[in-house]
Formats: C-alpha cells, structure tokens, sequence
C-alpha cells in the first residue's frame, strides 16, 4: 500500500497464485476477495493488478471482481543460474 501521484491511498496485488493442482476451487478468487477486503479497511481507495496478459484465467478472476484494463505493460525476465 502507498499513495499514488495523486495522492490517493492504493493497494497493489503483485502476485497471487493458486497450485496447479489446487485449481478451479474458488481458492484464486477467495484470496483476492480477502486481500480487497483488508485493503479497504486499511484505507485504499483503489487497487492496482500486475498480471500476465497471456494469462486468461486470472485476467478473468479479476474482471469478475470488478477490475479493469486501464494500460497493458511489457516486462522482461531473465533468470539466472548460478
């Protein structure tokens, strides 16, 4: 959490996961529904997602809740080995 540049108090959900196997419960959607619900009584007055656009599950579990596309970013990874 944190106030964005218009000073508004903000959340952010940067990763949520569910087990491959774990799938298809409800399990992704719950958490996302406790994570708003604590953000709202923290303050925030909006919530930001960091998803994979490739992604269509999760991109849908967030519509459901509400979310919106407002920009889509391109972020590159390189893991290393060591």
């Amino acid at each position: 959490m944190g106030n964005d540049l218009r000073g508004r108090r903000s959340g952010l959900v940067d990763l949520l996961a569910v087990s491959s196997d774990a799938r298809g419960q409800g399990l992704g959607t719950g958490l996302l529904r406790a994570g708003l619900r604590w953000m709202l009584r923290a303050g925030c007055e909006e919530v930001w997602v960091d998803t994979q656009g490739s992604d269509r599950t999760s991109l849908h579990v967030y519509q459901d809740a509400g979310f919106a596309t407002e920009y889509v970013n391109l972020d590159l990874h390189l893991w290393l080995e060591s």
